[in-house]
């Protein structure tokens, strides 16, 4: 999946150096909510892989690049309302679709929650735009407070689940999810934006089922 996260468009993920690099120019508790042709991050269009992906499960650290994130369970509510934050399905008889996370910013600069939700992907079926969007995006809420991410510091580690509105035509109770890596790059030749994070292939697979919310 070369895209977006569970979208059909490759997004260029913004400048995050990796600890230590050298900036530059070169030529050339209380709220466990709980979410051929191949697609990318839920939707997009994935390149061949240079080597099969290593086997996705719940629990286990996967390293992107400028982050480290591991897996919790994958479960689907009827609405998610905490403090002032309130989050209802996209369209009749959909669900909500939570995914536990937890990250690890293991760069030296603060790190975007668009580059986590890029980083995990599905089928495009399992997910839909919110209401006013063309593309699916995940909405990533952390455990502690139920407000949403807005940025997680250098060396610092968040629990959080990233939630998309679920079709109701998505039925199964199983899901395959995908966890993607990033490459930096010192320069863009399309863009010659230097100090660039730029998404790049599926490091690890599994399925993983989905369970009701109590």
């Amino acid at each position: 999946m070369a895209g977006g996260a569970f979208s059909s468009t490759r997004r260029r993920v913004s400048r995050t150096v990796p600890a230590g690099a050298r900036r530059g120019r070169v030529l050339l508790p209380s709220l466990i909510l709980v979410a051929t042709l191949a697609s990318a991050p839920f939707g997009g269009l994935r390149a061949t892989e240079a080597q099969p992906p290593a086997a996705l499960k719940a629990g286990e650290v996967i390293a992107t690049g400028p982050f480290d994130v591991t897996l919790g369970k994958v479960v689907t509510l009827d609405e998610l309302s905490v403090n002032d934050l309130a989050l209802s399905p996209a369209s009749p008889g959909g669900r909500l679709m939570a995914i536990e996370l937890t990250v690890t910013n293991t760069t030296d600069e603060p790190l975007s929650p668009l580059r986590i939700t890029d980083a995990i992907g599905g089928p495009r079926a399992a997910v839909e735009p919110w209401p006013g969007q063309d593309e699916p995006h995940g909405e990533l809420v952390a455990v502690a407070d139920g407000t949403r991410v807005r940025t997680v510091n250098p060396g610092l580690s968040v629990q959080a689940v990233l939630v998309y509105p679920q079709p109701a035509s998505w039925t199964a109770d199983r899901i395959d999810l995908d966890v993607y890596d990033f490459r930096f790059q010192e320069e863009d030749p399309l863009s010659l934006d230097p100090d660039t994070w730029l998404l790049h292939s599926v490091v690890a697979s599994g399925e993983f089922p989905i369970k009701e919310s109590a």
